[in-house]
């Protein structure tokens, strides 16, 4: 097991060029894709699934080609594996998709099924991309090749997700030693997953190097001879098509990830910081490290500041919120005539600067009274509108391990003066930077000076 796991990274690292380039040209497409889905928008997710779902048999393919060719000493080029990715992509996206609905099935008749099922799949790209084999002949010769293995892929699998965990704790961990940019740390803790989760198809690639060997040697075989005849090719079109228009229907949204996020904004309750229309980056490491899809938290190396913007679910209806962290433990916060006031020590404003005003349309800005907050040393903008009295709170003392939350846009924002102080594990992690811009007001058209923008 140990073996195949150093065999699969030795291949990684002795070709680590072109394995790159033909993950990056894929998957990670793919990935920033996945990421720029709103969940709550469910035909763009389909959509977006299902084109996701379309480009991953490509570079699966294309990674199984060339492990095969390094691994015999044969010389091969990007394109080669690139191309080897194309011609197998019909067999690769059908079998792999009608796998995982055996898999599913197994899931909901219980969960080992499941399981068993999902490793003993492991090898049906290998065999589609190596030994040609079709859509049900795929799914026998992966259950034949793991027939005696399933315990030595159960570890490998678990080595390399623990791998993979190691490698991207410690870019995270980075933020705190030299605060590198939020964009920088997030595009490079994003490459770094794609490269290793990409791992797993050379890792699968090694064991069935493996397993073929001991069947070539006297173990059991299987014969492809048993193989349907070949499909007439517009029997084949009319089949693609109908498993196009199923994986669209019925590709249901992937949970977002445990490292990073991206969240749509679609109010101005953040503004002038954040816009209608921003696409912002989370760091969900910020703080801690949580069982996946749960609010367990394993470790913890942070708490929130005063002055973070941080992604959490309402206590009122569980929806996606962005709010800025003015209020700590154990303080007694007040709003009293549109000012903020912490132990009865009142913040300081002064003008705000004029990149505060920028996205805010000039006929507009008359309407609107912007300032500096500044409180125990952090500043950050707000606006307030004319005319219209800001919501009074307090006082009333923060509870251990809750936090006051309030959005920048003071006259416009349902925040903890509505729901009163947030969880600390309610807290999924911290917004780093603008990452994509759309005007609402204008087509949606590109507002590109704030791409990749810090909100720090």
């Amino acid at each position: 097991m140990l073996e195949k796991c150093h065999e699969a990274v030795r291949l990684v690292q002795s070709n680590f060029l072109l394995f790159s380039s033909i993950v990056l040209t894929v998957w990670l497409p793919a990935g920033l894709l996945i990421g720029f889905v709103d969940p709550e928008n469910h035909l763009m997710s389909l959509q977006v699934y299902a084109l996701v779902s379309l480009l991953a048999p490509i570079s699966n393919g294309a990674l199984i080609y060339a492990s095969s060719k390094v691994k015999t000493g044969a010389k091969t080029t990007y394109p080669a594996a690139i191309i080897a990715g194309l011609k197998n992509w019909g067999n690769l996206l059908t079998a792999r998709f009608f796998a995982d609905i055996i898999i599913k099935i197994g899931f909901l008749a219980l969960i080992v099924p499941g399981v068993l099922l999902a490793i003993r799949y492991t090898l049906l790209e290998s065999a589609v991309v190596l030994e040609g084999a079709g859509i049900n002949t795929s799914r026998r010769r992966s259950m034949l090749l793991t027939k005696d293995m399933g315990w030595q892929l159960s570890g490998a699998i678990i080595i390399f997700s623990i791998g993979a965990l190691v490698l991207i704790l410690p870019i995270y961990l980075l933020q705190y030693l030299i605060e590198p940019p939020a964009v920088a740390l997030e595009v490079i803790s994003s490459l770094v997953l794609t490269v290793a989760f990409a791992g797993f198809a050379i890792l699968f690639f090694v064991f069935y190097l493996e397993a073929a060997a001991k069947e070539e040697s006297g173990g059991e075989s299987y014969e492809l001879s048993s193989e349907r005849p070949p499909v007439p090719t517009y029997r084949r079109l009319a089949y693609f098509s109908v498993v196009l228009i199923v994986v669209m229907l019925h590709f249901l949204p992937a949970l977002r990830s445990t490292f990073s996020d991206w969240n749509d904004v679609p109010t101005g309750a953040m503004k002038p910081s954040i816009l209608e229309g921003d696409r912002i980056i989370v760091n969900r490491l910020a703080y801690d490290l949580k069982v996946p899809f749960t609010r367990l938290r394993l470790t913890e190396w942070g708490s929130p500041t005063r002055g973070d913007i941080v992604l959490f679910r309402s206590p009122e209806d569980g929806k996606l919120l962005v709010k800025r962290v003015v209020g700590l433990p154990d303080e007694t916060i007040e709003l009293r005539g549109g000012r903020l006031f912490i132990d009865e020590v009142p913040a300081t404003y002064t003008q705000a600067l004029p990149e505060a005003t920028e996205w805010i349309a000039e006929n507009d800005r008359s309407s609107y009274f912007f300032a500096t907050e500044s409180m125990n040393g952090r500043r950050y903008p707000i606006m307030i509108t004319i005319d219209v009295p800001v919501m009074a709170y307090g006082p009333s003392k923060i509870p251990e391990s809750h936090y006051f939350v309030l959005g920048d846009n003071r006259s416009n924002s349902r925040d903890s003066r509505w729901f009163g102080s947030i969880e600390r594990n309610a807290i999924l992690g911290r917004a780093t930077a603008v990452a994509l811009s759309a005007d609402p007001d204008d087509f949606y058209l590109p507002r590109w000076k704030r791409f990749f923008t810090s909100l720090h």
